[in-house]
């Protein structure tokens, strides 16, 4: 055997840098593990709840993809533009559609192996991506045709840009890749500038203290960053006026807000550690990396966990979703591994690795190869009534649409908008129904604002006194909020003239033709 395999046999790595057996053994079960798991999303069939609002984005809809992005919809237009790229590429489906999320998580393993060996080994990256492949909350997120995906992958080339940095000061190289990948990661997702400015802050202690010349060339990238991302800003004021139509989210426990991978993998790994300890490697480049990079790690991971603990509470209650952590969910895992591995063989580190994974998922009361948000009842039938459309219905009919969107809250003052009804009435979009209907949401609550009822009544008069004189009803019965919304409606267009033509009650959805009963010649 040689220097470098005996070596790589007792947990060391070898000199030369390169994989040993172990690291490329864990990395190819790593990638096995992540395309085997994202089979299942792509292969989920009909479109969720929320990733007809992407779909919406990218190819459907009045106004241009820009303009429904910044101007209507919660994420900015990088990732809706990627999927429609790869729909006009290579035809639309929902396979299709989903692909570049699984793409960017394939690409994502790959890319934090190589932050694990820039921060200690080859053994350490490939844990890392290990971790990555079966992390449940990122699974979770990911495998939905969102922004999620494309979060992950550039929230890892932020982290591994920015200890790059770190490592050499001088470099002008790194600073350009941070700046370029931060840009491109707010351009993602508005809420992804967090890891930005955690990134920041290590990174201006250490150039700030380290020369002129490096507080300068900091200052420079977030002059970049700044002016990169200022067109984002008046969305950022909208939403923030929209927010307080959104304050009847309930407020999540702190294991909803801290995932199970904390409070249920981390403690089961730990136990596991002092069982399976053995004096390990731990060479003195991995102790001064691990001086310098703990508080990259601490403000990435620790600082915006406590914050939405403790600040994520009554309007911004949504906000304590894990999926809006995406972006620091690499510097956690390398934490978390940090935590649980040191000093640890190879060996005896995978052994706590698994064991920490097994619990995590366990807490999570699902199996990894079920994904949670797909393939449910409601996506199946809504097809379903969408299909139906399409046969029996055509293009001068308006569809009315309760789908349990939250934007309908905004209906209540903004019920004139018809970028804005077209949107909440995604769920009826053009990937299942096509054609040049009228698309108009309904509100969760009625009689909050006269005008808006009257607005309805109004619509309905007008379909009355067209050609087509009859019009369709697509709700979700899912939830009280929902139910209750379509059957005020309903008694609505009654008492304007309209009775059922055609009424198909599904389990979790129904869809309704009505036709004027005086129909104009």
């Amino acid at each position: 055997m040689t220097q470098p395999e005996t070596q790589c046999a007792k947990g060391t790595p070898p000199q030369d840098g390169k994989p040993g057996r172990f690291a490329v053994s864990v990395l190819v079960v790593a990638l096995v593990s992540c395309i085997g798991l994202m089979l299942p999303m792509l292969f989920a069939g009909p479109l969720v709840l929320d990733e007809y609002g992407t779909y919406w984005i990218a190819g459907d809809g009045p106004l241009s993809l820009w303009e429904r992005s910044l101007n209507y919809e919660n994420i900015p237009p990088l990732a809706p533009a990627i999927n429609r790229l790869f729909l006009r590429l290579f035809g639309e489906s929902e396979f299709v559609f989903r692909l570049p999320s699984a793409l960017c998580y394939v690409a994502s393993i790959a890319l934090i192996f190589q932050l694990g060996r820039r921060v200690k080994d080859a053994d350490f990256g490939a844990l890392l991506a290990l971790i990555l492949a079966w992390h449940p909350v990122l699974l979770d997120e990911v495998r939905i045709a969102r922004c999620y995906g494309l979060t992950l992958l550039l929230s890892i080339a932020v982290l591994h840009s920015t200890v790059l940095w770190i490592k050499s000061l001088e470099s002008t190289r790194y600073p350009l890749i941070w700046a370029l990948s931060s840009v491109l990661l707010i351009w993602t997702h508005y809420l992804n500038v967090l890891l930005v400015l955690m990134t920041s802050v290590p990174l201006a202690w250490y150039l700030f203290s380290d020369s002129f010349y490096g507080k300068n060339k900091l200052l420079l990238m977030w002059a970049i960053i700044g002016c990169c991302v200022y067109p984002l800003l008046p969305s950022l004021i909208r939403m923030s006026v929209w927010g307080e139509y959104f304050g009847f989210q309930t407020e999540a426990s702190v294991t909803e807000t801290v995932s199970s991978f904390w409070w249920a993998g981390l403690p089961a790994a730990l136990v596991a550690r002092y069982v399976f300890h053995r004096g390990g490697y731990l060479n003195s480049s991995s102790r001064n990396t691990g001086k310098r990079l703990r508080w990259v790690l601490f403000f990435c991971c620790v600082v915006p966990m406590l914050g939405a603990i403790l600040f994520c509470r009554g309007d911004f209650a949504s906000l304590a979703n894990p999926r809006y952590r995406t972006c620091v969910e690499a510097a956690g895992i390398c934490l978390w591994l940090g935590i649980v591995s040191k000093q640890q063989k190879p060996i005896h580190s995978i052994a706590v690795v698994c064991i920490g994974l097994v619990v995590t998922w366990i807490g999570c009361g699902h199996l990894p190869w079920h994904p949670k948000r797909l393939s449910t009842p409601q996506s199946a039938q809504w097809k379903e009534m969408a299909v139906r459309i399409q046969s029996d219905g055509h293009s001068e009919q308006t569809i009315f649409v309760q789908s349990g969107l939250g934007e309908a809250a905004l209906l209540r003052d903004f019920f004139a908008d018809d970028v804005l009804q077209d949107y909440v009435a995604c769920r009826m979009g053009r990937m299942y129904v096509k054609g040049d209907h009228r698309r108009i949401g309904l509100p969760f609550v009625w009689n909050l604002n006269p005008e808006m009822n009257q607005w309805y009544r109004d619509q309905l008069r007008g379909i009355a006194a067209s050609r087509t004189n009859s019009f369709w009803l697509a709700a979700a019965t899912d939830t009280d909020l929902n139910e209750t919304s379509s059957l005020y409606f309903e008694e609505m267009a009654r008492e304007e003239g309209f009775e059922m033509s055609q009424s198909h009650v599904l389990p979790k959805a129904k869809l309704i033709l009505f036709q004027h009963r005086n129909p104009q010649p």
